[in-house]
């Protein structure tokens, strides 16, 4: 039997296949974050221990390490104390394969509010 495809159609379609193939790659990689910043918590901290009295706040130090691209991270912090519930955000520019110290405040907490708890996440 012969074959109704000519060698230049073959050609086509194998070249057609291939840009696909590529495309689908790409666009894996940059949904990954290959080419865009991607922090990473390495150590985190809080405390109320350079509080006053009058002038209570809770302090939540966090280093980020950007495994990814040059560009901006972003680090959420949410505290909870008692009923109440703050969350704040920091933008830092950072490096690739550096690590910043991000410090983030709350001054709405007080000190007769009861246990405190915090989270953070990271995003680019």
């Amino acid at each position: 039997m012969e074959s109704t495809f000519s060698n230049e159609q073959k050609k086509k379609s194998n070249f057609g296949l291939v840009v696909l193939i590529i495309v689908i790659i790409g666009t894996m990689l940059y949904y990954f974050g290959f080419f865009s910043p991607r922090g990473v918590i390495v150590a985190d901290q809080a405390d109320d221990s350079s509080s006053r009295l009058g002038d209570y706040s809770y302090r939540i130090t966090a280093s980020i390490l950007n495994e990814g691209k040059s560009g901006e991270i972003t680090l959420t912090a949410s505290l909870k104390q008692g009923g109440n519930y703050w969350k704040k955000d920091l933008t830092k520019y950072i490096k690739s394969n550096q690590v910043e110290t991000f410090v983030i405040e709350f001054d709405e907490a007080t000190l007769l509010g009861g246990q405190a708890s915090y989270t953070l996440n990271c995003s680019p």
